[in-house]
């Protein structure tokens, strides 16, 4: 619990809700991504705030350069 703490107490990061856009829009994303529902959640959070997804994962990061979302390099 403590690291969550930590990590919404940096500037800019926020907690973002499941809404059930969020949850529709994950299973209806206009491109190919991973089958992972969580991958999918994240990716579908991202677009639909606007947000800027941190991310390790290569397949994620390959989409995100083709413009549909923003992401940045966690290993970066």
């Amino acid at each position: 619990m403590q690291w969550i703490r930590s990590v919404l107490a940096k500037p800019g990061v926020q907690l973002a809700a499941l809404s059930p856009e969020i949850a529709v829009d994950s299973t209806r994303l206009p491109f190919a991504v991973h089958p992972d529902p969580a991958d999918r959640i994240l990716v579908a959070t991202a677009r639909h705030l606007g947000a800027t997804l941190v991310t390790a994962d290569a397949r994620l990061l390959e989409i995100a350069g083709q413009g549909h979302f923003r992401a940045l390099d966690a290993e970066s």
